[in-house]
């Protein structure tokens, strides 16, 4: 029974951090493809959205791992064995955003180092929902085996096939929809007052 409801907990963490991870992410993606006379005001735009939850939505990532770590420390042994390249890729992906993030908004005005961070802020916003996507998606290819307690198949099992790299562009066409449909849906009423 506490198993399930540890596992009943994750579940819902993970949708609360896709959702406004999500839209976060996909802010990342709009502002690397803002283009054009309005570039700047999309950007502008871009930061006011995700400014105010941007660094909470972490919390619900480390909330999961906490739980996982506690009730199911074996799978996440072999979690973090087998899938420590794209785990690992994660997390790189995940400090760059938040650093680039902070220093475009402290940094220098000047528009060669403002583009400097944008560019690794959607280069990063890009990289890492795609490892997160890749990541869920090796965990359901049933490619990871264990003998006892030890990883079997190596490093690279379940998240170099098709189905896990699928699911890495699925949670990028996912994270800039829930943001475009976040966006809209914030115009709309906005145009409504």
């Amino acid at each position: 029974m506490l198993e399930t409801l540890i596992a009943a907990i994750m579940v819902a963490s993970l949708i609360v951090y896709a959702l406004m991870g999500g839209a976060d992410y996909g802010g990342g993606m709009w502002d690397l493809l803002a283009s054009g006379s309005r570039a700047k005001r999309q950007r502008q735009a871009i930061v006011e959205a995700i400014a105010p939850i941007w660094e909470a939505n972490h919390v619900w990532l480390i909330l999961v791992i906490v739980l996982l770590f506690s009730g199911f420390p074996r799978a996440l042994s072999a979690i973090m064995i087998a899938l420590h390249i794209p785990i690992t890729a994660m997390l790189i992906g995940i400090v760059l955003r938040g650093s680039a993030f902070v220093f475009r908004k402290y940094d220098s005005t000047e528009d060669a180092v403002q583009r400097r961070w944008s560019t690794i802020f959607g280069i990063a916003s890009f990289f890492t929902p795609f490892f997160q996507g890749l990541t869920l998606g090796a965990l359901t290819t049933g490619n990871i085996h264990l003998v006892g307690d030890q990883v079997t198949t190596g490093f690279f099992a379940g998240w170099l096939t098709p189905f896990a790299l699928t699911c890495g562009l699925f949670a990028l066409a996912l994270f800039a929809l829930i943001c475009a449909e976040t966006k809209t849906n914030l115009s709309v009423g906005d145009s409504s007052r």
